[in-house]
């Protein structure tokens, strides 16, 4: 999970070898923080 300095959303971020990652601002961390920890969670099951 990456937590972004400046910002008020909540992403998926895709990389070039269809690796993905969550991308969190600060503004939302405490909102949107247990969704970013599910999507991580979820790609190894």
């Amino acid at each position: 999970i990456e937590i972004i300095e400046e910002g008020s959303t909540f992403e998926m971020s895709g990389f070039g070898g269809g690796t993905s990652m969550a991308r969190v601002g600060r503004e939302v961390l405490a909102s949107s923080l247990p969704s970013a920890l599910m999507f991580e969670l979820s790609k190894n099951l």
